[in-house]
């Protein structure tokens, strides 16, 4: 599962589009390694929520995007939203003097999500007519989120603030 993690780790940051040989796979072990991806890396705003996958004999394959527009963002949006992120999260580092114990620090960053984003009720059910709401584009950046937006987000805020925390579902 590592082993496939770390091929799926690199295939989404890399956005390569169509299927990615996994070796030898089973279903269950891609499905655990994916979920897994998706719980720690909350950075990938791009990365779409499912996947085909495929076998060739004992071989499996995944595919997160046929091609780069069925990506949840371009590799342009892509960039441009990474810099705009780096800049909130920057401005909201340096609200911190570092000397914040680990309490502190938590509740900071709660209260700044809090300030930063509403939920979105509006598009709770329905993902794609606001996929940013459940990636921390629409925390960040649109000042909209729902559930998952704000643990994803709220997991990048306590990884820049030396928090342990996780995503859980």
């Amino acid at each position: 599962q590592k082993g496939l993690y770390i091929l799926m780790d690199n295939a989404v940051f890399n956005m390569q589009s169509g299927y990615i040989s996994l070796g030898n796979a089973t279903e269950k072990d891609i499905t655990i390694a994916f979920l897994a991806l998706r719980n720690d890396r909350p950075e990938y705003f791009w990365l779409p929520t499912s996947y085909a996958l495929r076998t060739k004999g004992t071989l499996g394959e995944i595919c997160f995007a046929k091609t780069e527009k069925d990506w949840l963002y371009t590799a342009t949006e892509r960039k441009t939203f990474e810099n705009k992120i780096f800049d909130v999260l920057t401005k909201i580092n340096q609200k911190f003097s570092g000397n914040e114990t680990e309490f502190t620090r938590e509740v900071l960053a709660h209260d700044t999500l809090v300030d930063r984003a509403e939920y979105d009720f509006e598009n709770v059910n329905n993902f794609k007519n606001n996929p940013s709401s459940w990636n921390i584009v629409g925390a960040f950046l649109n000042g909209k989120a729902v559930c998952e937006g704000y643990a994803k987000s709220m997991q990048v805020l306590g990884f820049l603030l030396g928090l342990d925390c996780a995503t859980v579902t």
